[in-house]
């Protein structure tokens, strides 16, 4: 006889067409009713994933919170995967989704017991191979999604670049079912997969949260009652999976994507803030196993767990609300501010018993978090100890390393706009050992004759960066990057800043790809070199396309096989994108 595992969840967005506030309540009531009817029904299951909803349980409505771990402990209230929230999984790196899986499974296994090993990704916009050997290497056996929508309804092998192996499960139709509308659902599966001998479905209200109505409830149970070709249980997806014979099953080794290309491209700002947020926690963690300072963990697990909430998958992919956006923006920046505090409470520490700064220098601090030395441009801002007036001539500087060796440096213009000579911005190419300080010392020298942008090579028509490795012209006129040569290859011969047709759809659900062009930015100005020193030379180009204007800064290292391009957009029009 075939078997049928219904599969009762409650799809329930944090964040969305509403702010958080909103999903709590909703948490409680959906989580409330779902208890009841794990309560009232014999045989009734309730499944849901997410930890981030239970700590909200568990904060505002502890009596609940103590009922669903009984019904936990009684396996009528199930919790697959258990991760924090139901992430993007195409954005975050690596180490964001291992947090996610840690993180939530850390609250579950302290509060509620084990989590099932299928992991759920219902409602992400494409899953990348990648995510295949994390799963396997975290203790999961099992993947369930549902896009892309276009892929058939069925099980099958999904191996990861490694060669690791999961079974994954495509969704039927949807991941929620509307009030009244479950039977249908089972009644279409049945119709459509009549020849498949082991079935999941989900049901249950969702997306505003809701899960199981108990008109919907009593409809499949009567019809269970009824049913004489299908075995129709209450259930989980272990058991689905358990029960599956995994023999012959297709094996896909691709990402499963594309789907929803806009996601990729809308509410910039959230995106860098979360990529930032993903870099100083990892340099934090490094910083704080190294330095071995007292802190608060939990300060930690509360920027650790503003990342993990951005990366929820209506928010780094920008399809929430106006003033989700700015709440996200917030909790961006409180993520940042806690783990910028204690980065610099271990720098600080890391640099005791550092020998006293001879007067006249400046001792300069280098950490690098990495297990190996780097080779690279650093700069650094400082004070001086009294303030110059440049009639009197500009302080200079040196840098010399440890052993006394003078390394290449250059002073720029600092982020302050003072008159006074009295704040510096040092520029020095340097090495830095690996996963501790490295001390320089600057050292001040009057100038009288000073001049902060050194004479540098051009033509004609154009200003020329050159070093061992690269040969690059920029127009003098226009700002066009003319020649980009590469240990003798030529690489590109021009950029642009091209302009495409956009829309205000966040996801792009009508278009595979943003390719219809419309213009390009043209020079609005003559070429400006901003900076050129010992270290580097920085040129600015500036640029207009209608209402948008562009400045695009290149840094060319004088020791690097590569030159850094810094674009700042100051967008005016309205439905287009650039590239």
């Amino acid at each position: 006889m075939r078997k049928m595992h219904l599969i009762c969840n409650a799809h329930l967005d944090p964040v969305w067409l509403w702010r958080k506030a909103e999903a709590m309540g909703e948490a409680i009531s959906t989580f409330t009713v779902a208890a009841n009817f794990c309560e009232k029904y014999d045989g009734f299951v309730f499944n849901h994933n997410e930890s981030v909803l239970y700590e909200w349980i568990k904060e505002n409505d502890f009596e609940l919170f103590e009922r669903i771990k009984e019904l936990v402990k009684q396996k009528k209230w199930i919790i697959p995967g258990g991760w924090y929230v139901q992430p993007d999984v195409l954005m975050p790196c690596g180490e964001s989704i291992i947090r996610q899986i840690r993180v939530g499974n850390k609250f579950f296994e302290k509060h509620l017991g084990e989590v099932q090993k299928t992991a759920i990704g219902f409602d992400a916009f494409g899953h990348s191979r990648g995510l295949v050997q994390i799963l396997k290497k975290c203790g999961y056996e099992n993947y369930v999604f549902l896009r892309p929508r276009e892929m058939k309804c069925e099980p099958f092998i999904w191996e990861g670049f490694d060669g690791s192996k999961v079974c994954a499960y495509k969704l039927y139709e949807w991941y929620n079912t509307p009030k009244g509308e479950a039977l249908e659902r089972v009644k279409a599966y049945n119709k459509d997969f009549g020849d498949r001998k082991i079935n999941a479905l989900t049901w249950g209200i969702g997306n505003h949260g809701g899960g199981p109505s108990e008109k919907d409830l009593n409809d499949i149970n009567d019809y269970i009652d009824g049913c004489d070709d299908t075995e129709i249980v209450h259930s989980e997806f272990d058991s689905y999976f358990n029960e599956l014979n995994k023999d012959g099953l297709n094996t896909k080794s691709e990402s499963l994507v594309h789907c929803f290309v806009g996601c990729y491209t809308t509410m910039a700002l959230v995106k860098q803030g979360h990529r930032r947020l993903e870099s100083i926690l990892s340099l934090c963690e490094k910083m704080l196993c190294l330095s071995e300072i007292e802190y608060n963990e939990k300060d930690f697990e509360d920027a650790e767990k503003a990342l993990l909430f951005i990366e929820f998958h209506d928010i780094l992919p920008g399809t929430a609300i106006k003033k989700a956006e700015a709440d996200s923006l917030n909790l961006i920046g409180y993520g940042i501010e806690i783990a910028e505090r204690l980065v610099w409470k271990s720098f600080i520490h890391m640099c005791k018993g550092q020998k006293k700064a001879v007067d006249g220098e400046i001792p300069i601090m280098i950490y690098n978090p990495h297990p190996y030395e780097i080779i690279s441009d650093f700069e650094v801002e400082f004070q001086m100890a009294e303030q110059n007036h440049p009639d009197n001539g500009i302080y200079d500087i040196d840098i010399v390393d440890e052993s006394g060796k003078t390394v290449s440096c250059q002073l720029e213009q600092e982020d302050s706009a003072h008159g006074m000579d009295w704040r510096k911005k040092a520029v020095f190419y340097t090495k830095a050992a690996p996963m501790s300080i490295t001390r320089l010392n600057c050292r001040l020298k009057l100038n009288k004759g000073f001049v902060k942008v050194k004479p540098y090579n051009e033509t004609n028509n154009n200003i020329v960066l050159e070093n061992k490795s690269l040969y690059i012209e920029i127009d003098k006129h226009t700002g066009k990057l003319n020649k980009y040569i590469c240990d003798g290859i030529n690489v590109i011969n021009s950029l642009d800043i091209r302009v495409y047709k956009d829309s205000a759809d966040p996801w792009g659900m009508e278009t595979d790809a943003f390719d219809e062009y419309i213009g390009v930015f043209k020079p609005s100005r003559s070429a400006i070199v901003t900076e050129n020193g010992d270290v580097r030379t920085k040129v600015q180009t500036f640029w207009k396309y209608s209402k948008s204007s562009a400045v695009i800064t290149y840094i060319f290292s004088k020791n690097s096989r590569h030159l850094d391009v810094n674009i700042k957009m100051l967008s005016g029009d309205e439905n287009i994108m650039y590239k």
